[in-house]
């Protein structure tokens, strides 16, 4: 094609301040544009004078860079060789030289294809005749197409040097992939007016992937950074009290034991217990969150009667010492049978019921309901604690997170992330509802059957 019209081939390197060679596989120069005959003082019909890689080139204290990449031309398949001065800018050439024995294409100025170089068979599955005739906007993804009309218009209409534009275009698969793009106006050498667009472009999906795949990683690093951080909070405030504890009580067990009697020693050593217990617990919770995040915790449901469940478990929760809050329950169903795993249930709830007693004044009563409707039992857990701030309630699930306004209430911002991993192993959700200084409700909606 371009060596029956040389015209369209120099409309694409024409103006372009690095040299354009096309080389046959003899090493014989066949078209060189300006720029490479000032460069290297080469003309069509002189023998290339170096090897035909990708390198760099010194001469008389120039430096210059070797692009070498095949296209056809005609039957033959010969060598596209790009030069350029290190010091120049990179922009354009770099896109050209990267995509123009791609595939080439030529549209009219209502869109349609009038030539497509071969390669676009390998590129999208089409053969060259199946594109022409068509607009190049069937093939572009809906949600591009008034994007690349916009750019390509500009192009055109303002004379605009075309930069690189990246898009998907559908595949003769019925897939989409990544498309890169450069474009180039062609214009009336007499009246100036536009008459076709000529762009080159190449398949980028594996690049647009690994880009993709490194921003996540990046925002996943991003992500672990600050749970590093938020984890180095908690324990630096949760680990220093019981350990200065258990410290402290053991010095005077060995310093003054024999002046204790029975009585002090065994307040000393239960401080210790529970000093031990609540780190054992601490560590539990970082270990099971883990474990569900991983989905490393064996998920074993059976039939269970929620109701049921609910009420053993607040009878627990409220039986236990340092729980003084009034718990109200209450239920519209007894049975209501679900398959649930009874461990992550009772670790979901008793979280929540924490969460509740801790953030609420002790004369505030916990209000606990169960009901359903036609495809879920709901759970709500309500209290009239301290509230959350809307700017954070989204953040509460995240580990070892912990609203602005807990003041000294202690905590490791575990137990809301694993409830809410807990019911999503039973394909359930939860949701808060909040208001600062009024309470705070927990919604949690699980399947049932």
């Amino acid at each position: 094609m371009f060596k029956d019209d040389e015209t369209v081939f120099h409309a694409i390197v024409d103006g372009i301040p690095d040299g354009v060679m096309i080389v046959d596989q003899h090493n014989t120069v066949q078209m060189a544009n300006e720029a490479a005959r000032a460069l290297l003082d080469v003309f069509p019909g002189a023998q290339f004078p170096f090897r035909m890689i990708n390198g760099q080139i010194a001469l008389t204290n120039r430096t210059f860079e070797l692009r070498v990449s095949d296209m056809p031309w005609g039957d033959e398949v010969v060598h596209l060789a790009m030069l350029r001065e290190m010091s120049e800018g990179e922009s354009l050439y770099r896109v050209l030289a990267d995509h123009i024995s791609d595939m080439v294409s030529r549209y009219s100025l209502t869109g349609e294809f009038t030539y497509v170089s071969p390669s676009c068979q390998a590129m999208l599955g089409y053969e060259p005749h199946e594109l022409l005739g068509h607009s190049g906007m069937e093939f572009v993804h809906p949600d591009d197409i008034e994007m690349v009309m916009t750019h390509y218009a500009t192009v055109i209409m303002e004379r605009v040097p075309s930069l690189s534009l990246t898009f998907r275009y559908r595949h003769k698969a019925g897939h989409y992939l990544w498309v890169e793009t450069l474009g180039h106006a062609i214009y009336s050498e007499t009246t100036g007016e536009p008459l076709e667009l000529i762009t080159s472009g190449r398949d980028v999906t594996a690049r647009v992937q690994n880009e993709e795949a490194l921003r996540l990683a990046f925002e996943r690093e991003k992500e672990l950074g600050g749970l590093k951080s938020r984890f180095v909070t908690m324990a630096s405030h949760e680990f220093r009290t019981p350990l200065t504890s258990i410290l402290s009580s053991t010095e005077i067990l060995i310093r003054y034991r024999e002046r204790m009697d029975e009585a002090q020693i065994d307040e000393k050593l239960t401080l210790i217990t529970d000093q031990v217990k609540h780190l054992t617990d601490i560590m539990s919770d970082v270990l099971n969150l883990g474990r569900l995040q991983s989905r490393q915790n064996e998920f074993k449901p059976t039939p269970v009667d929620f109701s049921e469940l609910c009420r053993e478990m607040i009878g627990e929760f409220q039986s236990q010492q340092k729980i003084t809050h009034e718990i109200v329950y209450t239920h519209t169903q007894t049975p209501l049978i679900l398959n649930l795993d009874r461990t992550l249930i009772r670790h979901a709830l008793t979280h929540l019921l924490s969460n509740a007693v801790k953030y609420s004044p002790v004369d505030k009563p916990i209000s606990v309901s169960l009901t359903h409707d036609h495809d879920a039992a709901l759970l709500q857990v309500r209290d009239e604690g301290i509230g959350i701030p809307k700017t954070e309630i989204q953040r509460v699930f995240e580990p070892f997170h912990r609203a602005g306004n807990i003041g000294t209430i202690s905590g490791t911002g575990l137990g809301l992330p694993i409830a809410k991993e807990a019911i999503e192993r039973h394909g359930g959700t939860i949701s808060i509802e909040s208001e600062v200084n009024t309470g705070t409700t927990f919604t949690v909606r699980i399947p049932l059957g």
